[in-house]
């Protein structure tokens, strides 16, 4: 019973007990509740054709479901093999072209941490319309799916800021009828801010 009493002593005096639920560890993190978000980011190119580009997202979060409307903006340049549908021929031209990307886009979060701070991981996926714009040439116009993972966190008040790391998945039709469908890789880095 003395032992008892002293550890309940020792456990008041160092404040080891504490009331304030803050401290605990919860699903109920800025990841899970309902806020607009702002996201800015860096995509570094998986592939040497692509450069380094910027993607921007405008979110509802409700729940651990994100909404957003998105834009992206990714120069490509590299040497490519173009094929000429009408005499068949194969001729190797340098490409010079701006990819502007308008989507719509969901992400599920699986988060964990104190109210005030949560870090998690997410799958996104969504839908979007890319143009190619060349340096000569006509524009190119196509349809894309584009899939993703990663890790982010996020902390605040009433006003939210964080960070998020993951990759991107972009899948879209080829630039004739007969042609593959192309895919692209990125890595990205970015900023959160919500409210």
């Amino acid at each position: 019973m003395r032992t008892a009493i002293g550890l309940a002593t020792l456990v008041a005096a160092t404040g080891l007990a504490r009331a304030d639920t803050d401290a605990i560890l919860s699903t109920d993190t800025p990841l899970s509740r309902d806020h607009w978000e702002l996201g800015l980011a860096m995509l570094l190119p998986a592939e040497l054709d692509q450069d380094v580009g910027g993607h921007a997202v405008v979110a509802r979060q409700v729940g651990p479901l994100r909404l957003g409307l998105e834009y992206t903006l990714v120069g490509r340049s590299a040497e490519r093999m173009l094929y000429d549908k009408d005499t068949g021929a194969v001729e190797v031209a340098t490409v010079d072209a701006q990819v502007h990307r308008i989507g719509v886009g969901g992400r599920y979060r699986v988060g964990l941490g104190t109210r005030a701070v949560g870090t998690g991981l997410y799958l996104e996926g969504g839908v979007g319309r890319q143009q190619h714009r060349f340096e000569r040439g006509p524009a190119l116009t196509r349809d894309d799916v584009a899939l993703g993972f990663g890790f982010e966190m996020l902390g605040g008040g009433a006003q939210l800021v964080g960070f998020d790391l993951g990759g991107r998945f972009t899948l879209a039709r080829g630039a004739t009828d007969d042609a593959p469908v192309e895919s692209t890789a990125t890595v990205v880095l970015g900023l959160l801010l919500g409210s």
